[in-house]
């Protein structure tokens, strides 16, 4: 395909590629994707001395503590794997290998506690626990100084008419092990039954390519899944360049043909975990995989 069509997937970023990819062929190209990172209220930082984002675990346990004051809760994000995953893969755990997950890889499960342990000492808390609809309601009406979201935020705070000057964006803190966060994408795919293979492959092309990724760029919503499209995104949103750099190491958020199996596995065990059902995380999880994934 890549001589015939003249598409180089290089081009392309390499996470982003993964789940369209079996048995070494390529059945899609990303559409576009968002990643997650750090938004933070730059107000309630400089109120609490705080004059750069937190770049290491330490430092977001610190901040959320110093953070916590009053009404006012350190960070704010939903308890599901969606979010608490990036911890496990930040430890040098994993959650999915090839095409299998995997459910009690010991680094992963360091990095999902240390996560869960800032629910329990209440400097992290979930949007519903805040009495919000959502993470975005919850940092929008200052109940929260840090959340972790995605790209989608910005739109919703602009509706908010959150000034942009009041939060800033940053790349997640690093684990022990290093960086991670989670992408999100789609792929335009053709139909094998398709009687208009080459004109329905040129319009992929486009829409996939320099052309169509352009109008990514301009909408400034979504990030465009080319490379070179996302240096001109990062010139165009120089804010935003946290969105951009967390494609480099993020893990899509894709979990195979049993993936809401898998999620629903997690998000129960984190679940009871936080509020004191069952401690032992591994266990828990190994019991839910047992009455789930038949």
């Amino acid at each position: 395909m890549d001589e015939k069509y003249n598409v180089k997937t290089i081009g392309y970023e390499s996470s982003l590629l993964q789940p369209f990819i079996y048995k070494g062929k390529v059945y899609g190209l990303p559409k576009d994707y968002n990643t997650l990172v750090l938004f933070y209220n730059k107000e309630m930082f400089k109120q609490g001395g705080l004059t750069r984002p937190p770049r290491t675990w330490q430092e977001l346990k610190d901040y959320a503590k110093k953070l916590t004051t009053g009404k006012v809760v350190g960070l704010t994000m939903n308890l599901e794997l969606a979010r608490i995953q990036p911890f496990a893969y930040q430890n040098g755990g994993k959650v999915f290998d090839g095409s299998k997950p995997v459910f009690t890889d010991p680094k992963a499960l360091e990095g999902f506690k240390f996560a869960l342990d800032l629910f329990k000492e209440g400097i992290c808390k979930t949007p519903k626990d805040l009495g919000a609809g959502w993470v975005g309601d919850a940092f929008a009406d200052k109940k929260a100084a840090m959340t972790i979201e995605g790209g989608w935020m910005i739109p919703f705070l602009n509706e908010r008419k959150i000034p942009k000057d009041l939060y800033g964006i940053a790349e997640l803190p690093a684990g022990p092990a290093g960086k991670s966060t989670m992408a999100f994408t789609v792929a335009y795919v053709m139909s094998k039954n398709s009687k208009h293979k080459p004109e329905a492959f040129k319009l992929i092309r486009f829409l996939t390519g320099e052309g169509g990724q352009k109008f990514v760029v301009e909408a400034g919503l979504a990030l465009p899944s080319l490379k070179s499209a996302g240096v001109n995104f990062a010139k165009t949103y120089p804010e935003r360049k946290a969105l951009v750099d967390g494609a480099k190491y993020a893990q899509v958020y894709f979990y195979g043909l049993d993936g809401t199996k898998v999620v629903d596995v997690f998000n129960k065990a984190f679940e009871d975990y936080v509020i004191g059902k069952k401690y032992d995380l591994k266990k828990n999880i190994e019991e839910r995989v047992k009455q789930i994934m038949k």
